[in-house]
């Protein structure tokens, strides 16, 4: 009978890339959590710290690192693998935010910025006093371990086993990063040691040219702690999901601690949201018929 080796167990000629994702490979195997800080907010297994003093002093280290090492990596999902009218606007940013959590990103922060009049900005302090045609850029940020550029291409990412993460396929940032392309939005990543601009392009298939995402990756000698996604040209929808967010993704609801009631093994039990009847399940909004005046449970 045959038997496929072990992909490890062939031979590969080592390339600077290699050496370059070598290197972030162990950056995340040596990485550990930071301290909570004192004024951290922790209820009931959700912990989320302050915003780190010297993080945009690190984000704009990261813009600015000399390029050491330049590649091209590909990921063949398509338009065909989405429905956009299921993945919306709003579920390109509660994917990554998602990503972002201290769950899945090992951090202790996190964070949904926007950038007007010169600066970033926090979206739940400050976006209801600005237009939406003063809004240049968003970002989503967190203080976790990274990744590396592999996992933007991969599917099965490594998830699967991670019992606190909420993915588990490692689909959805391809899917998130797909939709925004085609939607006209500008992304730029950072993580680790590396930056990354996506870009559609076009490969032909027996079904005809699709358009398939690749990701043009620069990389620098060090290696930061975080993630940052940043957004230019954003649809006007994305902004309108941000500015409900607070109704729409729990963990940035800042009247969800004075809700919650349990946390049980089944989820989150809290009193319904003053003013609203609208729910988030796994990323998407129901309104129920009957608006509930009833606790709620979150699972």
């Amino acid at each position: 009978m045959r038997s496929d080796p072990d992909i490890t167990d062939i031979p590969q000629p080592e390339t600077p890339t290699d050496r370059y994702e070598q290197a972030a490979y162990q950056y995340g195997l040596a990485y550990q959590k930071p301290a909570l800080s004192a004024q951290a907010n922790i209820t009931d297994g959700y912990a989320c710290d302050v915003k780190p003093q010297d993080f945009d002093n690190q984000c704009l280290v990261r813009a600015t690192a000399p390029v050491v090492h330049r590649d091209t990596i590909g990921c063949s999902l398509s338009e065909d693998f989405i429905d956009s009218s299921v993945f919306t606007d709003t579920n390109i940013l509660l994917e990554i935010l998602q990503n972002a959590e201290p769950k899945d990103s090992k951090g202790t922060w996190f964070g949904v910025e926007f950038y007007a009049d010169g600066q970033w900005r926090l979206v739940i302090e400050e976006m209801d006093k600005f237009k939406d045609e003063q809004i240049e850029a968003l970002r989503i940020v967190d203080n976790g371990r990274g990744y590396l550029p592999r996992n933007m291409t991969v599917l099965g990412g490594g998830k699967r086993e991670d019992k606190e993460s909420a993915g588990r396929f490692g689909s959805g940032m391809k899917v998130s990063d797909r939709s925004a392309l085609g939607r006209g939005v500008n992304i730029r990543r950072y993580s680790r040691n590396w930056r990354a601009t996506p870009y559609l392009k076009r490969e032909l298939t027996d079904a005809g040219p699709k358009q398939t995402v690749s990701y043009n990756v620069e990389f620098f000698d060090q290696c930061f702690p975080g993630s940052i996604i940043e957004y230019r040209q954003v649809t006007a929808e994305m902004i309108a999901a941000l500015r409900q967010i607070e109704d729409i993704y729990l963990p940035l609801d800042r009247t969800f601690r004075q809700r919650l009631l349990a946390h049980t093994p089944s989820g989150l039990i809290l009193s319904p949201k003053s003013g609203s009847g609208e729910i988030m399940v796994h990323g998407r909004i129901y309104m129920p018929t009957v608006r509930p005046r009833t606790p709620l449970l979150f699972s």
